[in-house]
């Protein structure tokens, strides 16, 4: 039988919401430009970080900023750093794959909720995205 090379064994996921950051007076008609960004901020042979970042920005007027960053603690068995030959390797993997392991949690799919239930507030139309969002189409930072 095969070893599974290169794979992480997830037994534990806390998610939670790190920061919010909103700047609108009228948005009404205006381009908005989206952007992604995940962030690998620590890789142990215990537990994974990711921090998911999206922002919407508009390039017609000043006054339109939103930020939205979560947090993704991904708990790991003892098991998977056998499936590496070092942390480095590991860390590689993890990098190539941060869209598909937070992808998992529905990260983005909590991320779109957010900022549409906030946009849409005050008879405002919200802005939804589709909650995955693939890197080759919209800018990274």
């Amino acid at each position: 039988m095969e070893k599974n090379k290169d794979k992480l064994f997830i037994n534990g996921v806390k998610v939670y919401l790190e920061n919010i950051e909103y700047k609108s007076t009228d948005f009404n008609n205006i381009q908005i430009k989206i952007s992604q960004n995940l962030d690998l901020v620590s890789c142990s042979k215990d537990m994974i970080i990711i921090r998911m970042t999206r922002k919407i920005m508009s390039d017609q007027v000043d006054d339109f900023k939103f930020i939205v960053s979560s947090i993704g603690e991904f708990h790991l068995e003892e098991k998977s750093m056998d499936n590496f030959k070092n942390l480095d390797d590991m860390k590689k993997y993890v990098n190539q794959r941060m869209g598909y392991i937070i992808d998992k949690v529905q990260m983005g799919s909590v991320m779109s909720q957010i900022i549409a239930n906030v946009t849409g507030t005050f008879g405002r139309p919200p802005i939804i995205l589709p909650a995955v969002i693939n890197e080759d189409t919209f800018k990274k930072d």
